[in-house]
């Protein structure tokens, strides 16, 4: 269970070994450029020499690892001012134009490979500079399988959160109210309407939405109020689709809390191969053993 900035590092650094591993199947040439039968200047005089199977396999492992870092640190940097965007953005061109073999104006595969690596290097240096190290909260986003799985909130313990928050999304809270009404097992609605109203009995201890205790020293909940927008979050998660919105939630949580420790906790396997693509660590809940209302605090 890991902060994303750290997630982000664990797929990043990896990068630099694939981009030297794919540039001992890479050639430069001198590309001719004409007009008219006349030669004309170009400002990327070199191209590159076509790839073995061996090098089109490298050159699919790098580009692969590569987005997946960037498409995440991407959405992660959303909100940053433009000018760090652009910084970003531009250094993410510098490694594309390796990987695609797009024309350059290096002149040797050495200096195309440096000027990769070190792009590659800023993002993580900037990264590293946006979000330092901290203090670590830890954060359980609850999906509405694993709280109608395990609902006595006050009993959860994770072994690798010896105090931690549980987080409730309003996907999850418009979802258990859809539930009470129309969903056509009553055990599932009877479920549902107990969580509403254990939920709602929190809000005795205080506001929700600043987070109340649930088991002192150890655990407390809070509920966040804002849907999130998916079209600010990696662009494969459809807004149509409800485990996707959620998914865009928990990456949200992770945005504004980069240094913190986020996890997903589901029991829904599609959910989970999810959260996996998109770096988010998940954990099912803890085995039920007791019924909504009854914890102590």
């Amino acid at each position: 269970m890991k902060p994303l900035v750290s997630e982000l590092f664990q797929k990043g650094e990896p990068v630099q070994e694939l981009l030297a591993q794919f540039t001992r199947h890479c050639n430069l040439r001198k590309a001719f450029d004409s007009m008219g039968g006349l030669p004309v200047i170009s400002p990327q005089p070199y191209t590159w020499e076509p790839l073995n199977a061996e090098g089109q396999l490298a050159q699919m492992a790098l580009r692969r690892q590569y987005l997946s870092f960037a498409g995440i640190a991407r959405a992660l940097l959303v909100d940053v001012p433009p000018t760090v965007l652009k910084e970003f953005d531009h250094q993410r061109l510098e490694v594309m134009e390796l990987i695609n073999q797009e024309r350059t104006a290096r002149v040797n595969v050495a200096g195309a490979l440096t000027a990769a690596t070190g792009a590659l290097n800023d993002q993580l240096a900037l990264l590293n500079r946006l979000y330092p190290s901290g203090a670590e909260e830890r954060l359980f986003v609850v999906d509405t399988n694993a709280l109608l799985a395990s609902p006595a909130l006050e009993q959860w313990r994770f072994p690798a959160a010896q105090s931690f928050c549980i987080l409730l999304t309003p996907t999850v809270s418009g979802e258990l109210d859809s539930l009470k009404v129309n969903h056509r097992n009553a055990a599932v609605r009877d479920k549902a309407e107990c969580l509403i109203r254990q939920i709602k009995e929190y809000r005795r201890r205080g506001r929700l939405t600043d987070g109340v205790t649930l088991a002192k020293d150890v655990s407390s909940i809070r509920a966040l109020a804002i849907e999130p927008d998916v079209s600010r979050s990696l662009s494969w998660l459809d807004p149509a689709n409800k485990d996707d919105r959620f998914l865009a939630s928990v990456m949200e949580v992770q945005r504004a809390h980069p240094r913190a420790s986020v996890c997903l906790v589901t029991e829904d396997l599609n959910l989970q191969t999810k959260a996996e693509l998109a770096a988010v660590p998940f954990v099912e809940p803890p085995e039920p053993n007791q019924e909504p209302g009854r914890g102590g605090g």
